[in-house]
């Protein structure tokens, strides 16, 4: 009996640790449609490389997702010029093929607040940024209020 309990032990040892991970903070979310265990900060990760591409297991890997244009204005071809990049006064923003009467500018900070809504009056428009303090900025292009394309601009 002993050696059927000492044979049941040894082998579900390893199954039961199969999940370990030194983390930062960690939990488990509910919700109507399951239940997930999650985990934040892992110190410990592993990576595999080979000829066709790498993986890394186990840890955190930050991505960013910002939409850059919209996808019905396929004729319009926006051309934002900043000088001296990052820049530290103006930002030009020329404009090509598409008819400029109806589009505005808004320039957001990085938390979304609106700093400045100007009509767009000429192909070429100057966004004065000088007033502002070094940060990121989102300078966002609408034609009838539907956005045409959002730039993202580092004021130093």
């Amino acid at each position: 009996m002993k050696q059927i309990i000492l044979l049941v032990l040894l082998f579900s040892l390893p199954k039961l640790m199969a999940q370990q991970a030194s983390v930062a903070s960690g939990g488990n979310a509910t919700g109507t449609g399951g239940t997930v265990s999650y985990t934040m900060g892992q110190v410990a990760y592993k990576t595999q490389s080979s000829t066709t591409g790498t993986i890394t297991q186990g840890v955190q890997q930050p991505f960013e997702i910002i939409t850059l244009s919209g996808e019905e204005f396929t004729t319009i071809n926006l051309e934002l010029i900043v000088y001296p990049n990052p820049t530290v006064a103006n930002v030009n923003l020329s404009i090509k093929n598409y008819p400029i009467e109806n589009l505005n500018y808004q320039l957001f900070d990085i938390n979304g607040r609106l700093l400045s809504n100007n009509k767009i009056l000429t192909e070429e428009t100057v966004v004065d940024m000088e007033r502002y303090p070094t940060a990121t900025y989102l300078l966002k292009v609408t034609s009838n209020n539907k956005e045409i394309k959002i730039f993202k601009i580092i004021k130093k």
